[in-house]
């Protein structure tokens, strides 16, 4: 995601900030509702309480998410054509820049709260996190 499509999320964000009352949310992203579905892409990445890596990313069609930790240890790997939105949000923040913003605009018209971490400018990329064939069982 760039800077101005950051910027241009942001209030909403601000909007849907998670208390305790935030009920969980059950809806799911198929890849088909995506834009360019053929298009292989890191949907977002970020990291949990334990610090492990965590990437959800469209390839082949298909939704993976992937929670590694150091070096590459791979430590959950699910893949379908569509997952909760729930499953698909880091317990603790996303990095906004290495995240697709139709797929964060998409989780937020759905209900999932995503906590974001301060916007660092990244080079494009299609994918940002390791890949499942990166890592080791």
């Amino acid at each position: 995601m760039k800077a101005e499509q950051y910027e241009a999320i942001k209030p909403l964000l601000a909007a849907q900030r998670r208390d305790s009352t935030t009920p969980v949310c059950k809806e799911s992203i198929s890849a088909s509702e995506l834009d360019s579905p053929g298009q292989d892409r890191t949907l977002l990445w970020g990291y949990t309480c334990d610090r492990n890596s965590f990437h959800v990313y469209l390839k082949d069609q298909m939704i993976h998410k992937v929670v590694y930790g150091h070096p590459n240890k791979l430590k959950e790997y699910v893949t379908a054509p569509s997952m909760t939105c729930e499953s698909m949000a880091p317990e603790k923040s996303a990095y906004p820049s290495a995240c697709d913003a139709q797929f964060v605009r998409l989780m937020l018209q759905k209900g999932q709260h995503v906590t974001y971490t301060t916007f660092i400018e990244r080079d494009e990329a299609p994918f940002y996190g390791a890949l499942r064939e990166e890592l080791t069982a």
